[in-house]
């Protein structure tokens, strides 16, 4: 008949296509979402009947990648090689994670501090030259104690004059150990300083650490001269955090939160820790590696010493220079854009 002429087609046609639409759903979709929500139990029932599984086509598993590197071989391809999980995927996972509640703001910052501390060299972790507390041992004991007091560190670098000639390293544990015994000579027993190369890598570093049984060194450029002073604690921090937010501006913090919401910025506040202030991997140029503090973003972007008063607008926030020292950016004021100019930024 005319009108059925086709309909062995049809119904071919709506055949498969219901056969394809159950299959998708109770042969993929639903086993899978069952799997997520249940893995625990589901991976308990289904543990045992798939070992046996893979024992029995282990011989047709076998014959088959056999073959397949045999095919490989005759187009010069060889064998295969592992697919390798780059550190992108393992960020979105680490994200997906987070949004999933399988961990917290805290663990995915700090998996990302991780990943991120193999790129970090000596002079991104460092304390700067100017900001080093040392000891002299041409001043008198009471401005040393002084010091001392101030900073309450456990280890103390001493130089002679100047830091262009550095005896050791005072350490308190050492020293409060011989004035027990009655000894108060201040620097009785130095330490050998340790010296690392600017360039030096954190994992090389905590490697250093490590096999000189140290956890302070001093940093070098390539002339010898002394930049700054890396610790332990500093690569702790680079991995923890040490971003510290405080509602009193007389604290000794990099970073102050004002009443009005904006923060009042340490130049020396690390690239890193930027980051995670404003939210945002968005930088001028970082990729290029020419500076490591928000002082040194500054003025990359200006291209000299900006002065006071001088700001820019970036990702959404203002930055703002409020405080010179000599030729230091020493503090900056960071405030967040109304959308209406964080519009206009972005046109």
């Amino acid at each position: 008949m005319p009108g059925f002429a086709y309909a062995g087609n049809v119904g071919t046609a709506l055949a498969v296509s219901l056969i394809t639409f159950i299959t998708l759903i109770f042969g993929e979709l639903v086993p899978k979402r069952l799997a997520l929500t249940r893995s625990e139990a589901i991976a308990g029932l289904v543990a045992m009947p798939m070992s046996w599984l893979a024992k029995l086509a282990l011989p047709f598993v076998w014959l088959l990648s056999r073959t397949t590197q045999l095919v490989l071989r005759l187009f010069g391809l060889g064998k295969d090689e592992v697919a390798s999980v780059t550190e992108e995927e393992i960020r979105m996972l680490v994200a997906e994670s987070h949004e999933a509640g399988v961990i917290d703001a805290h663990e995915r910052d700090m998996m990302n501090r991780v990943m991120r501390l193999g790129d970090r060299t000596a002079d991104s972790l460092m304390t700067p030259r100017n900001r080093i507390a040392w000891l002299d041992t041409q001043a008198g004991l009471e401005r040393n104690l002084e010091i001392m007091a101030e900073h309450e560190f456990s280890r103390y670098p001493v130089y002679r004059d100047n830091d262009m000639d550095v005896v050791g390293v005072l350490e308190l544990k050492s020293l409060a150990t011989r004035m027990a015994r009655g000894d108060t000579a201040l620097f009785q027993t130095l330490r050998e300083p340790l010296y690392v190369s600017e360039s030096t890598h954190a994992m090389k570093l905590l490697e250093i650490f490590r096999e000189e049984q140290q956890s302070m060194a001093l940093v070098v450029d390539e002339y010898g001269e002394i930049q700054g002073l890396v610790t332990i604690s500093d690569l702790m921090g680079a991995v923890v955090g040490r971003l510290q937010a405080v509602e009193n501006a007389d604290e000794d913090a990099l970073v102050v939160t004002r009443e009005d919401g904006s923060l009042l910025v340490d130049g020396s506040l690390p690239i890193e820790d930027l980051r995670e202030l404003i939210g945002s991997n968005d930088l001028p140029d970082a990729e290029d590696g020419d500076y490591y503090t928000l002082a040194g973003m500054c003025i990359h972007y200006f291209g000299r010493i900006p002065h006071a008063g001088e700001y820019f607008d970036w990702a959404g926030w203002r930055f703002e220079v409020v405080d010179l020292d000599g030729a230091r950016v020493d503090k900056l004021l960071l405030r967040t854009l109304s959308d209406e100019q964080a519009d206009e930024l972005t046109a």
